[in-house]
């Protein structure tokens, strides 16, 4: 993965830069399939909270508390017909679409301690060890037509967070990466990487924590455009069109997606939470409802 370094040991915030890469840019990584029975690889319990959902379901006219806005607490994807999409409320990773990758002591389950909607969401911990990649991957959609699509995740950041910039969602292709996710400073915005050049791209948006948030991206490859929102509102930094500087940004032929946390070395302080749920990959914008 690329990571964002500070020069002589101090951290500068600036829209582009260039950063050392730490994951090779093809994204190699042995993926390895989480065990079914449980959808649990080791997976540590998160203090104070239930492994599983309460016995009753909740109104679906009532939003569990830390439900996002629009989403008032049912799942999305009943009736949709979007080319990815996927809730967790079967208790599952939706194995004829996903395939599950944990590396370095990290781990993924379904678990219902919190959610976007409904009553359950894929639960990321990441072990804080430097090869401690961790996701769910869809290869089957790709290509799209015109290499183009629109993708929504709902992320919620627990604390604390992974200490350095790591991501949240990177799309490989032809051995290149676009990454999204949280940058170096302290606190992380919202940010893209690129390699296999190691460009990055800062928004002014603080990476959303302790909170449901919606994120959304877009690529179009037939017009080398990029494009992010964070809960309904576009960042515009984050919007690139032809970016020559400091040097292009070529959008590839598109062949994998990633969903979960990838960091590039490693971390104190782990294992680190967070949960992902409402995915959605579509030929349109899909929106936050």
């Amino acid at each position: 993965m690329g990571a964002e370094t500070p020069a002589s040991g101090s951290e500068t915030s600036v829209p582009e830069t260039t950063s050392r890469p730490e994951i090779a840019a093809d994204g190699s990584a042995a993926a390895m399939d989480v065990a079914a029975a449980g959808n649990d690889v080791s997976a540590p319990a998160v203090d104070g909270l239930p492994d599983s959902p309460p016995d009753a379901t909740p109104d679906a006219a009532v939003a569990p508390p830390d439900a996002p806005p629009g989403m008032m607490g049912r799942p999305s994807c009943a009736g949709k017909s979007y080319r990815v999409c996927e809730d967790f409320e079967s208790g599952d990773v939706d194995r004829s679409v996903w395939t599950t990758n944990a590396q370095g002591g990290s781990s993924l389950k379904v678990d219902g301690v919190r959610a976007a909607g409904g009553s359950k969401a894929l639960h990321v911990i990441h072990s804080g060890s430097a090869d401690g990649e961790v996701s769910i991957r869809v290869t089957k959609i790709f290509p799209m037509p015109k290499n183009s699509f629109f993708a929504r995740a709902y992320v919620y950041q627990d604390l604390p967070q992974l200490p350095e910039n790591f991501n949240y969602f990177w799309t490989v292709g032809e051995g290149k990466r676009y990454a999204l996710g949280p940058s170096i400073d302290m606190p992380p915005v919202v940010r893209w990487i690129y390699q296999p050049d190691h460009f990055t791209k800062k928004s002014t948006l603080r990476v959303p924590t302790a909170r449901w948030a919606c994120w959304e991206w877009e690529f179009r490859g037939d017009a080398n455009e990029s494009r992010v929102w964070v809960d309904g509102a576009e960042l515009p930094e984050l919007h690139i069109t032809n970016q020559t500087r400091p040097g292009p940004w070529v959008i590839p032929r598109w062949d994998r997606l990633d969903i979960g946390q990838q960091a590039p070395r490693p971390q104190a302080g782990g294992p680190f939470h967070v949960w992902f749920d409402e995915i959605a990959i579509h030929t349109e914008r899909i929106g936050c409802t």
